[in-house]
């Protein structure tokens, strides 16, 4: 067990991906185990991030089954930012240690490559590492704070930048959406059909026929996790 431990690198999946991740659980249940079929609409790279965050945070067996810790982080959201800080002094014992709020980041840099990551990975585990410690209410001094904040912008603008080219249809679609709004925003939220529209290949390529209908069919599937069907009532005749 202790030399998995030694092995298994830092979490570097996006912080927002796994606050996420405790929210869709809380909604649907917690499985058992955790694997890739939890989570259809994630693209192949996120979910192997996340899967390795699980369990490097001890949230997950090195099996991918559920421990009481990720169970107290699904069920009870008021506890959640405690319950964080706790993970981290235990599976970040040598950063924690450095006093952040007045540790340097290469004094970061540095100890987060004990963890068996370096290169962007490294750049994402220290990103994964302050937003986590933000929120769990462990303190981070300015050069921290803004180099934290500087990656997450970035990775926003990127996203902005994508974006773009879509900005227009996005905007014609919302001339006869009318009250339809705010559902379709708050479809867009959820995890697992972001993920999914995430995974569609370039309007243009080649997309076999079988796996066109292997993602209708994980939509149908998601579909089912994030709508209710609606209940008719029997009239009697």
């Amino acid at each position: 067990m202790g030399d998995t431990e030694k092995k298994l690198a830092a979490a570097y999946v996006s912080w927002k991906t796994l606050e996420n991740v405790f929210d869709v659980l809380k909604k649907h249940g917690m499985p058992d185990q955790i694997d890739r079929t939890v989570f259809p609409g994630l693209n192949w790279n996120t979910q192997t991030q996340l899967l390795q965050t699980l369990k490097f945070l001890k949230l997950t067996t090195d099996d991918g089954k559920t421990t009481p810790e990720l169970a107290k982080m699904v069920e009870e959201p008021s506890t959640r930012k405690s319950s964080m800080k706790a993970i981290l002094i235990r599976c970040y014992p040598k950063l924690v240690a450095l006093d952040l709020a007045k540790a340097s980041p290469l004094q970061v840099d540095q100890t987060m490559e004990q963890y068996g990551v370096s290169g962007a990975t490294l750049r994402k585990a220290v990103r994964f590492f302050l937003s986590a410690a933000g929120y769990a209410g462990i303190p981070i001094g300015p050069l921290l704070k803004s180099r934290r904040d500087r990656s997450n912008n970035g990775a926003k603008k990127k996203k902005n930048v994508n974006s773009k080219a879509t900005a227009s249809a996005h905007t014609d679609a919302n001339i006869d959406r009318g009250a339809s709004e705010q559902p379709i925003g708050e479809a867009v939220a959820s995890l697992l059909l972001k993920g999914l529209f995430q995974r569609l290949p370039k309007p243009g390529s080649v997309w076999p026929v079988a796996q066109r209908e292997q993602w209708v069919q994980t939509l149908q599937n998601v579909f089912s996790l994030e709508y209710q069907e609606e209940v008719k009532e029997n009239k009697k005749t």
